[in-house]
């Protein structure tokens, strides 16, 4: 996130350039670049073939500034960016979104109503602005296929509602709906996975710590024979025995062999 001297200065470069001035491209390239480089990069998963994606992402985004109309900068380049991986992704390999026998429904039309997918897609929602958040993730969220992640990107973390994805992606709304049905049930079964093995852990902690000794020299697992003898006395008068004791068996061996 940027500054709010930083996102001032954003804004008004952005007016700017929707009137026509240039020359300030760059800059504008350079503070956009984090807004969408992790989410490019959960489809490709790659660090140069990201960063060249979004460099043209990005050149194409700024100069055509003028023809659009911004009310959250930050969501449109992100969804623009997803649109275009689409869009080249289909090019390359064919559609990636199509009609299918037994299609899928799904009863929601903004996630917002859809509490039990909402909750397991907000602890998603910083895989796409960290890539270190994204390769902490389970590795089956990590090894989604690109036309599961672009879903998950418009649907689980712009929050985009099943209309605008339709006329976004220009592919009907029963298509949309059975491809979020499918990533929800997708999402849920890595959600629940993920909860099982966090349970299990905290399981062998809590085992570890039931049944692991201390420290060796933790004065709890080393008691002298006062302790055993007299285990009433105060800490303080224990150790004044101790030393009593140790002056004595001193004096004895100087007796003895001396």
């Amino acid at each position: 996130m940027h500054s709010e001297q930083t996102e001032l200065h954003l804004q008004h470069m952005i007016e700017r350039a929707q009137m026509g001035m240039q020359g300030e491209e760059k800059e504008i390239e350079e503070l956009l670049f984090d807004e969408v480089y992790t989410l490019v990069y959960t489809i490709y998963k790659d660090k140069e073939k990201t960063q060249k994606v979004v460099r043209t992402i990005l050149e194409k985004y700024v100069a055509n500034l003028s023809d659009r109309k911004i009310l959250d900068v930050h969501k449109n380049v992100q969804v623009y960016a997803i649109v275009r991986i689409y869009q080249a992704l289909g090019k390359k390999n064919g559609a990636l979104y199509t009609t299918a026998e037994n299609m899928k429904e799904y009863e929601y039309t903004v996630i917002a109503d859809d509490s039990e997918f909402e909750k397991t897609a907000d602890t998603y929602a910083d895989a796409f602005e960290s890539v270190h958040a994204y390769k902490g993730k389970p590795e089956a969220f990590q090894n989604l296929k690109a036309d599961k992640m672009i879903m998950a990107a418009l649907y689980m973390y712009e929050k985009c509602t099943v209309d605008e994805i339709s006329r976004t992606l220009k592919i009907d709304e029963s298509i949309v709906k059975n491809e979020i049905a499918q990533l929800r049930e997708c999402m849920l079964k890595i959600g629940k996975s993920t909860t099982v093995r966090e349970k299990q852990s905290e399981g062998n902690v809590q085992m570890r710590k039931k049944h692991g000794k201390t420290h060796p020299g933790d004065e709890h697992d080393e008691k002298g024979l006062v302790d055993y003898l007299l285990p009433n006395l105060g800490k303080g008068a224990r150790t004044a025995i101790d030393i009593a004791a140790s002056v004595v068996v001193i004096a004895v061996y100087f007796l003895i062999f001396h």
